[in-house]
């Protein structure tokens, strides 16, 4: 439609308008005659059309044919004719001009799961088509924890209000805020495509308790977070092994969180984890898993920046203790290292003995590691040592050992999960093994459902 009026600054004029009197959900109508529909949500949350739009330079015959037969075609109530000078109300049934009506949603958020992954969509695919970044998904946490800021402040309604240039500066505040040292990014957009950015996240919560897991979801199908993610199959793996140990009111410790991959379902699924506490080494995907919590609204998780090989983070004993270690992996001697026992010879020590050390003394009397670590570790000579800490320290209740494609697309390499019961006293000893092999992902649950069995002294199959 070619005008010489600014039919985009009216438009948003419109859509204001339009949010002020009840109506929450704005959309264009990309591929009907109407350039805007408008609707409320019922108590179910389903979208309910009330308003067809039409954007005009004046009023005229066609236009408002053009809007009768929109309105026919989305059966909505209520037709608005906008042109510069005023905004003409319709009734759908007469179509005779009406004052203004105002309309009462029962909810002011899209909140259904399906509906919100819907937008997320949207929104993650309009921002790839408009920056060049391997970061897109940023720039929709950057957008959500500005709105998350604003809404803490009880100054939501400013966020319709951004221009770009505004939105950016906004955003270092917020990243000072929270205390989130990164370099803020600014990719810009074209003007049009920031503002469909602005008024497709306003269908959204400022919070949301999913946030974390949708992106995160939305992150791994499209591979942009190389090693510091989970699979999902793994990750269900831990979460399913420590919900069925049915623990009340216990702590976690994520040992190398991540992005948050399993500390996020673990929140998510076990309302019993009074706190758990995610410690990550890169200050870059620290500042990201800090982002998501905060997006999330989740106050349970307490997030570190340091090495959790050091005894200088003075990490408390937790009830269950996360390690998804980096595979492979070798660490240089230095003095606080010197200090492991798995660390007595040679200059170098594996990065998964010390994580395994470690987490023998992060347990607490009774707790839990479950812990992902090579085949290789439970046969080879080099790790004779650290198998037998962990035989001194630990109760070793299962070994499930895990088919060689399940941490694709992100290593081939072979694992096992173990599930260790840190010892009470010294003298204590386990009665048996519980011996797993899954020859397919397919075989998790199962394998879930036999410990589960287990541990309660039934038999096995």
């Amino acid at each position: 439609m070619k005008t010489n009026f600014n039919e985009q600054n009216l438009e948003l004029t419109v859509i204001k308008n339009l949010k002020e009197n009840g109506l929450p959900i704005v959309r264009r109508m990309e591929f009907r005659n109407a350039d805007l529909a408008a609707y409320t949500l019922n108590e179910k949350g389903d979208l309910v059309p009330e308003v067809v739009v039409e954007i005009k330079k004046e009023p005229s015959k066609e236009a408002q044919m053009q809007l009768m037969r929109s309105a026919e075609s989305l059966q909505t109530p209520y037709a608005l004719l906008a042109t510069p000078d005023r905004l003409i109300w319709f009734e759908s049934s007469t179509f005779l001009p009406i004052e203004p009506p105002v309309f009462e949603t029962k909810n002011r958020y899209i909140e259904d799961p399906d509906q919100l992954n819907q937008v997320f969509k949207y929104i993650l695919d309009l921002i790839r088509e408009n920056i060049y970044s391997s970061k897109y998904w940023l720039y929709m946490l950057q957008g959500l924890l500005v709105r998350t800021y604003l809404f803490e402040k009880s100054s939501i309604e400013q966020w319709y209000e951004l221009s770009q240039d505004n939105y950016f500066e906004l955003l270092e505040t917020v990243y000072k805020h929270y205390e989130i040292d990164h370099y803020v990014e600014k990719p810009k957009m074209p003007e049009r495509a920031f503002q469909q950015f602005i008024w497709k996240l306003d269908e959204i919560p400022p919070i949301y308790s999913k946030y974390n897991e949708i992106i995160l979801n939305h992150m791994e199908r499209n591979g942009s977070t190389g090693a510091h993610m989970t699979s999902p199959p793994v990750k269900d793996l831990f979460t399913d092994i420590i919900n069925t140990l049915n623990l009340n009111r216990f702590s976690v410790l994520d040992m190398g969180v991540g992005y948050g991959t399993i500390a996020t379902s673990l929140l998510n699924s076990n309302n019993n984890i009074e706190k758990l506490t995610a410690i990550e080494k890169n200050p870059s995907i620290f500042g990201y898993y800090k982002m998501l919590n905060i997006v999330s609204g989740q106050n349970k998780s307490e997030v570190v920046l340091g090495d959790v090989l050091s005894s200088e983070n003075n990490l408390q004993e937790a009830d269950v203790v996360v390690v998804d270690p980096p595979l492979g992996g070798f660490q240089e001697k230095r003095d606080d290292i010197s200090n492991f026992q798995v660390a007595t010879e040679g200059r170098t020590v594996s990065t998964l003995d010390l994580f395994m050390e470690r987490a023998t003394e992060l347990a607490s009397p009774g707790g839990y590691v479950v812990a992902l670590v090579p085949e290789s570790f439970l046969f080879n000579e080099k790790s004779n040592f650290t198998r037998s800490l962990l035989k001194d320290r630990m109760i070793i209740e299962s070994i499930i050992s895990l088919p060689p494609h399940s941490l694709k697309p992100y290593t081939s390499v072979k694992v096992s999960m173990l599930i260790l019961r840190k010892k009470k006293h010294k003298k204590e000893t386990g009665e048996n093994i519980l011996l797993a092999n899954c020859e397919t992902i397919d075989q998790f649950p199962k394998a879930v459902a036999g410990y589960k069995n287990w541990k309660s002294g039934g038999d096995l199959e």
